[in-house]
């Protein structure tokens, strides 16, 4: 091969190496995010919380089941 060839397969490989990088495969900070990340069973909420979602819930419901009963 000659040397310009060369020059282009080995910025290829040094682009894909670079590419593969954002992936973090084996990465040392997984420990990090996993330390501050808490599941939402363990996490605290408030009464007003709970109202809140169960008003969403009722605007689902009745949009789902209610405008298809109002427009038969």
């Amino acid at each position: 091969m000659s040397e310009d060839t060369d020059s282009v397969e080995s910025e290829h490989d040094a682009a894909e190496d670079h590419a593969h990088d954002d992936h973090g495969h084996g990465s040392d900070h997984a420990d990090e995010q996993h330390a501050s990340r808490v599941t939402s069973p363990m996490q605290e909420f408030e009464m007003s919380q709970v109202a809140f979602g169960a008003v969403v819930m009722l605007v689902g419901v009745i949009v789902t089941i209610g405008l298809p009963v109002l427009l038969a």
